[in-house]
């Protein structure tokens, strides 16, 4: 048994790796950040799901800052088992394992804090067939076409599964959409939701490039700018071709993805403005409706061996006392 250890605050962290249960790493983020901006404090008697478990780094991490129950939930069948057996290989003994597929196996259990660091990628090593077999561990990584198929049941259907004043805590990414990720908060919990934590990271060729081209064809037709490179400016940017062959821009005001990008287009020898939503001219007061050949053509040189990136966010959403 290979055993990773992994060092929070006070207190070491460890995980046996087993190669059909994902690997924590990308989980590390979410919880240096939650326990340095006090967000896992005053767990003491709480009630928490650990939705997407994997190895269950998450649950564990909030069993030992004292909550009283964890149930830790996965798809993957295995990633259940293994994540109850990391636990007790940290001394907890209020743990639950349920393998469910999103919120349909858990009944109607309530929770205090739902906590999730949810997969991102679109379906690609995802056998469709064979729903019980995953040749790959990445493939539990793979979450639907566009990759949201987990981040939609957390924002959609969490608050019937929490108790009043209860949390959500996800991560997310741009490359799930952002914007469309505002708009299910704004639907589902108004008023009630924060982004508190943003950072960049690079796409890595080795890793992430494999699912490149499905994002850039997602964003083609929602204009959300899920993967981006920069130019001098430091605005985030993406050229591709839609499905008519035409060259398009995509210019964001600047990499905090909040303002709606502008999509550019060449016609009649003009670099013209794609205004698909009314607000999408006033957002952008500093920009002058006009894109030059050479400022276009500079982008267009630049994306050819530039750094692609995408955007991590952590939110908090909270169910109203009363609805």
């Amino acid at each position: 048994m290979t055993i990773q250890r992994f060092s929070f605050a006070e207190f070491t962290v460890q995980l046996q790796s087993h190669p059909e249960v994902w690997s924590p790493l990308s989980a590390i983020e979410l919880l240096k950040v939650l326990m340095g901006q006090g967000y896992l404090q005053d767990l003491d008697g709480v009630n928490v799901l650990d939705f997407g478990t994997g190895s269950g780094i998450v649950g564990i991490v909030c069993g030992l800052l004292g909550a009283q129950d964890v149930t830790l939930s996965d798809y993957c069948s295995m990633a259940a088992v293994i994540a109850v057996q990391n636990a007790q290989l940290n001394g907890l003994t209020n743990v639950t394992g349920v393998q469910s597929d999103r919120f349909a196996q858990l009944g109607h259990q309530h929770y205090d804090l739902i906590i999730s660091n949810p997969p991102v990628q679109p379906w690609l090593y995802t056998n469709l067939s064979d729903q019980e077999h995953r040749a790959r561990v990445e493939a539990w990584n793979e979450a639907g076409a566009d990759g949201r198929l987990v981040l939609d049941s957390l924002l959609c259907d969490a608050h019937h599964h929490l108790q009043p004043g209860g949390r959500l805590i996800t991560s997310t990414s741009s490359r799930h959409g952002w914007r469309k990720t505002q708009r299910l908060l704004e639907q589902h919990w108004p008023g009630h939701w924060q982004a508190f934590y943003r950072s960049e990271h690079p796409i890595l060729p080795d890793y992430h490039g494999p699912y490149l081209q499905s994002w850039l064809e997602m964003q083609t037709h929602d204009l959300d700018l899920r993967v981006y490179q920069k130019d001098e400016q430091g605005r985030p940017f993406a050229v591709y071709t839609n499905p008519q062959g035409e060259t398009q821009l995509l210019i964001g005001a600047d990499c905090s993805l909040n303002t709606p990008p502008i999509c550019w287009q060449q016609r009649e020898g003009r670099w013209q403005p794609l205004l698909t939503e009314p607000q999408a001219a006033s957002a952008h007061p500093k920009v002058q409706l006009a894109l030059s050949p050479t400022e276009a053509e500079q982008l267009i040189t630049a994306s050819k061996s530039g750094t692609w990136y995408y955007t991590y966010h952590l939110l908090e959403a909270i169910k109203p006392e009363r609805d």
